[in-house]
């Protein structure tokens, strides 16, 4: 009886690490192969307003954080392997909603407080009666890979990550992350 159990216990085992390993993705070929990238990048036009240098920026801050990875080689889009498309979301500001009480500040990120900034206080209407302050949130960053030389219009993504200050910043976390996918599809058996 403790052998059969014990059997049924390993088998168990085996077969759920088995579909575990399953589940993960496995990236393209074109995406493991693949030698040089080239950057189209994309702003809100909002960020634009604020600043003018900020696709400029953008653009270094994601060659830079690509090139410190060391995996694939910068090119140009006529003869690159892969094309990343980035684009920054706008970030809205804390607003001021007059109150006749008092000034609250509403974060769109994390919601009103008595300063921006502070979490977790309730949402009472944003304002005075007859006066509602709509709801900001922040439009997410995306980073999106596809095949080069091919129309991206009517290309499939190849892989993608969409956040909150995805592409903002000295790490990069979209880099990141799609460096991670890289390393973790690399080391499964195919």
């Amino acid at each position: 009886m403790i052998i059969r159990r014990a059997v049924i216990f390993f088998l168990l085992v085996l077969f759920v690490c088995q579909s575990a390993a399953r589940d993960k993705k496995h990236l393209p070929d074109q995406l493991l192969k693949a030698q040089t990238v080239a950057f189209v990048v994309s702003v809100d036009p909002h960020e634009i307003a604020a600043n003018p240098k900020i696709a400029e920026t953008l653009q270094k801050e994601l060659e830079t954080a690509m090139a410190n990875w060391g995996r694939y080689k910068l090119a140009p889009s006529a003869t690159a392997d892969l094309v990343i498309v980035a684009h920054m979301g706008h970030v809205n500001p804390p607003t001021v909603v007059n109150r006749p009480d008092k000034p609250e500040f509403t974060n769109p990120n994390t919601g009103p407080g008595p300063y921006p900034g502070t979490p977790g206080l309730p949402n009472p209407g944003l304002g005075v009666p007859g006066r509602e302050a709509a709801q900001l949130r922040a439009e997410e960053d995306t980073f999106e890979v596809y095949a080069a030389r091919t129309d991206i219009s009517d290309a499939s993504r190849l892989w993608q990550y969409k956040g909150a200050l995805a592409l903002r910043g000295p790490k990069v976390a979209a880099i990141e992350k799609f460096r991670k996918a890289i390393e973790e599809s690399e080391k499964q058996p195919k």
